[in-house]
């Protein structure tokens, strides 16, 4: 009785429209650097997500001036959940994705591995946002296993003709979360995430948000069930890379 009247506090909490408020507040008003930084990962999380849509559509991954076409993307930009997770509407009326940058000082590459080129219903990229100025730019890294990766690249590593791995675009990458998340509040609050997105899966309420379990904080307002599976919206962690809604098979 204690463990399910703790969780349906959780579930009561995360469901009241002033914490969805102060969650996506946490998210988009940092600092101005982490600020950048944070919207970048929304950047890369939902470029991850719209080339998952169309490989699951049409069977091959495409490069950015073709992902931009893709019904893919007209489908996230119409979708309620990845406009409540940050990487819908909003962020993509916020966004130049085929402009020198992709936001103030950030650029943005997507690119075909040309070892798999070839191979229409197999292939893979890479993807990359970076800081579009300075001799070392902090940058954030992705391929089509979802993972995202960031760290630091010297001036021009970002400009490989043809990338064939996050390690080409980030030498020192590591994994998001995997180093330190900012401040001690911060951190204090991605923890508490990662406990109520298990908190809302294992209670399974009417509606829920289903928590990134690392930083920047990101919850997916799910209709009904959730949990970390091999689809759905990117998260881009280790432990949890893609979020689905609905129960795993």
């Amino acid at each position: 009785m204690g463990i399910m009247n703790r969780r349906s506090a959780v579930q009561a909490l995360l469901s009241m429209p002033i914490v969805g408020r102060a969650i996506s507040a946490f998210q988009l008003s940092p600092g101005a650097e982490q600020g950048g930084r944070d919207l970048a990962v929304q950047v890369m999380r939902m470029v991850n997500t719209a080339e998952q849509w169309h490989q699951s559509e049409f069977g091959g991954y495409v490069g950015i001036h073709d992902l931009i076409e893709s019904p893919a993307l007209a489908r996230l930009r119409g979708d309620e959940v990845a406009e409540k997770a940050g990487i819908g509407a909003s962020l993509l009326s916020r966004v130049s994705l085929e402009g020198p940058e992709v936001l103030p000082g950030w650029g943005l590459g997507v690119w075909l591995r040309p070892d798999a080129a070839e191979k229409k219903d197999t292939n893979g990229y890479v993807a990359a946002v970076w800081e579009s100025s300075g001799e070392n730019g902090h940058g954030f890294a992705s391929d089509d296993s979802g993972r995202i990766y960031e760290g630091s690249a010297a001036w021009g590593s970002v400009y490989h003709a043809q990338p064939r791995s996050v390690q080409d675009l980030l030498p020192r990458a590591t994994p998001l979360g995997g180093g330190p998340a900012g401040g001690p509040v911060r951190r204090a609050l991605g923890g508490l995430l990662k406990q109520a997105m298990f908190l809302t899966v294992a209670f399974q309420p009417a509606t829920l948000f289903c928590c990134c379990p690392c930083l920047p904080a990101q919850c997916y307002q799910c209709p009904a069930t959730c949990g970390c599976c091999g689809s759905g919206y990117n998260c881009g962690c280790g432990s949890c890379v893609w979020i689905k809604c609905q129960a795993c098979q």
